[in-house]
C-alpha cells in the first residue's frame, strides 16, 4: 500500500521512470476540517513499485542566509506537465473558508526535479472568483459556444491556450 494517500483533484505527470503527483483536497471526514488542500509533491517508481515524497530545497541565498523553499501555495486540479527536468504547474483551485468561496489560480511555476528547487514563472494576477455567469460577462460574449461550457472546460482551456502560445 503506498505510504501517502493522495487526495482528490491532484495533479500527475511522468518523468522518466516516475510518476510525479502535486497538489490535491481532501476530503473532511479525513482531516476534520471541511476540506484541506496540499501543495505536496511525491513520486512513485515504476521501477521500484515505491512511494518516495520530494521535498523542496530552498534556493541558493545570495548573501548565505538559510530562506525557506518557495512553494506554490496548496491546490487542487492544476495543469501540469514535464520538459526535460522541468515538471511545471499551472493554476489550479483554491477553496478559501473565509467565506469567499472557490478560487481559479492562473499562476506558473517550475520544479527542478535535479535540484529540487521551484521557480516562479508568473504571479497570480488575483485569486479570480469562479462564480457562475461571471466569466461570461468579463469576455463580452462574443462567442456563444464558449458561454456555454463548464467552468472545468473553462480553465482547461486557458491552460492549454497559454501552452499553445508557447510554441508560437
Amino acid at each position: 500500500s503506498p505510504s501517502r494517500e493522495l487526495g482528490a483533484g491532484f495533479s500527475m505527470c511522468v518523468y522518466k521512470n516516475q510518476a510525479v503527483f502535486f497538489g490535491g483536497s481532501f476530503e473532511s471526514s479525513r482531516w476534520g476540517e471541511e476540506s484541506s488542500m496540499t501543495n505536496d509533491l511525491f513520486s512513485f517508481s515504476f521501477v521500484q513499485h515505491k512511494w518516495y515524497p520530494i521535498t523542496p530545497n530552498a534556493p541558493a541565498s545570495e548573501n548565505g542566509e538559510a530562506s525557506p523553499p518557495l512553494v506554490p501555495i496548496p491546490r487542487y486540479r492544476s495543469s501540469v506537465g514535464v520538459v526535460g527536468n522541468m515538471f511545471y504547474i499551472f493554476g489550479g483551485i483554491v477553496d478559501i473558508r473565509s467565506g469567499t468561496g472557490v478560487h481559479i489560480l492562473d499562476d506558473f511555476y517550475c520544479f527542478d526535479m535535479k535540484k529540487k528547487e521551484y521557480a516562479l514563472l508568473e504571479k497570480a494576477s488575483s485569486l479570480l472568483p469562479n462564480e457562475e455567469g461571471e466569466d461570461e460577462d468579463e469576455e463580452g460574449g462574443e462567442e456563444e459556444e464558449e458561454d456555454e461550457d463548464s467552468d472545468e472546460e473553462q480553465e482547461k482551456g486557458k491552460s492549454l491556450s497559454v501552452l499553445a502560445n508557447e510554441d508560437e
